[in-house]
């Protein structure tokens, strides 16, 4: 399964695993898709900012913005969620 860590060690881990990725692709989908594209390129594809700016297409402060907005969306989502 792809996104999966490589160093599961079983299948309850592989399941943790997939639960968590099933996890954040929720949050993500919450976000707008531009900033969702930028965090799943950086934290799954573990792309650097110059690495990103130039698959999208667009400038590194584009980048950096959309993380900065995206991560502060997502961290707004978890706290809801912990309430």
């Amino acid at each position: 399964m792809e996104g999966l860590p490589a160093d599961t060690n079983g299948p309850p881990d592989v399941l943790q695993a997939a639960e968590q990725l099933r996890f954040a692709e929720q949050l993500l989908g919450q976000l707008p898709e531009a900033q969702a594209e930028v965090i799943r390129l950086r934290v799954f594809d573990e792309l650097s900012l110059r690495e990103i700016a130039q698959v999208l297409r667009c400038s590194m402060n584009t980048v950096c913005s959309r993380l900065r907005y995206g991560f502060r969306k997502l961290r707004h989502l978890v706290g809801e969620r912990q309430e």
